[in-house]
């Protein structure tokens, strides 16, 4: 039976440059064509050749303007279609979006505050979490409205921001703490998890091969 996977799409954009480079000759014939029947080319050979090779210069130019701005709007139809593609993924997948949350939000913490709030930051996103966890994607949450919120007003303190950074790492200190606690609440259930399936294989399989 064959492995059945994933359809990769073609973009627009290689789907326009591919049709463009397909319909090429097939445009400058009939060009040629309806230039012979509106009296145009001359009647030898001799003159014909030179009349179609200028014409196909000016047909080039043309042509080949027309395509690279029908790529570029593909293009750029890919890139709107990707983004809302990204976001519609991160909606349907709470995990994938906490992921994300949490990255961005470390990254843009990272060089705003001091020594210790840039240790704890540095704590967290080495931290193994479990983003499945409803509980653990609500600290994250939290833990992104604090950083926003900080930064944003350390960044509009006027020599006051020592005070913002100690609370800073006072309340990143207890969102730490709750998210280790989660990863070993999610690591004690996953060992119950595999702890009982192991038994319910054993209950069920283990007889018939005694």
């Amino acid at each position: 039976m064959p492995a059945t996977g994933k359809v990769k799409r073609i973009s627009r954009s290689r789907f326009m440059a591919g049709m463009a480079i397909h319909f090429l000759a097939p445009a400058y014939l009939l060009l040629l064509i309806a230039d012979a029947a509106m009296g145009h080319a001359p009647g030898t050979w001799a003159g014909w050749l030179p009349h179609a090779l200028g014409l196909g210069g000016a047909f080039l130019v043309i042509y080949g303007g027309a395509c690279m701005a029908l790529i570029a709007l593909a293009a750029m139809s890919d890139r709107i279609g990707g983004a809302r593609a990204d976001t519609h993924g991160e909606a349907s997948d709470p995990a994938a979006k906490s992921r994300s949350d949490l990255s961005q939000s470390l990254a843009g913490a990272r060089g705003r505050f001091d020594g210790d709030v840039e240790a704890l930051l540095e704590q967290i996103a080495a931290m193994p979490l479990d983003h499945d966890d409803s509980q653990t994607r609500e600290v994250v949450q939290d833990l992104k409205r604090l950083l926003d919120a900080s930064g944003a007003a350390i960044d509009r303190a006027d020599g006051a921001q020592a005070p913002l950074r100690r609370q800073t790492a006072a309340a990143l200190t207890t969102l730490k703490q709750a998210l280790e606690a989660r990863s070993r609440e999610s690591g004690i259930s996953a060992q119950d998890k595999a702890r009982t399936l192991a038994n319910y294989v054993e209950l069920k399989y283990g007889e018939k091969f005694d």
